[in-house]
């Protein structure tokens, strides 16, 4: 009578050989957590430089105007500093708020909040020397807007 199947010798031969390709493949895999957090990131940068860009167009067919309201929220184009106003072509920030105000009227799906905010929602900052509002997601990362300037990056 003859048997069908594997020997033991060709079963631990191929449990070898799934290893190898299991050890050689999980880097490649691993990285990839790394890059989708990444490309998260770029999106919540995209969305927020195509947006700005949409409101700064409607900022100049409004006549540029200090303050915008979009969506029912108020943006400013304006800073005040020792007396002395400065207009800009972008919305500005001098507050948390401010920076929450931005991004919750220019991005849709993720909102900013501010010291409380939980996974899932983006913790607010305001940098007074820098003027820059950081958007940070408690996982990947934070994209940073210089106010007044349009200026959009990602730090990971």
């Amino acid at each position: 009578m003859r048997n069908k199947g594997f020997t033991l010798i060709e079963m631990v031969v191929v449990i070898v050989l799934l290893g190898i390709l299991a050890v050689t493949a999980a880097p490649r895999f691993l990285n990839l957590q790394d890059d989708a957090r990444d490309a998260t990131l770029e999106g919540y940068a995209g969305a927020l430089l195509a947006s700005i860009g949409i409101i700064a167009g409607k900022h100049k067919i409004e006549g540029e105007p200090d303050t915008l309201i979009v969506d029912g929220t108020e943006l400013s184009f304006f800073t005040t500093e020792d007396g002395n106003t400065q207009s800009f072509e972008y919305p500005t920030a001098t507050d948390v708020e401010q920076c929450m105000d931005i991004w919750n009227t220019a991005v849709n799906g993720i909102r900013a909040k501010g010291a409380d905010a939980k996974k899932g929602e983006l913790k607010t900052t305001f940098d007074r020397n820098e003027a820059t509002c950081s958007y940070a997601d408690l996982q990947h990362g934070a994209v940073t807007y210089k106010s007044g300037t349009g200026d959009v990056r990602v730090d990971s």
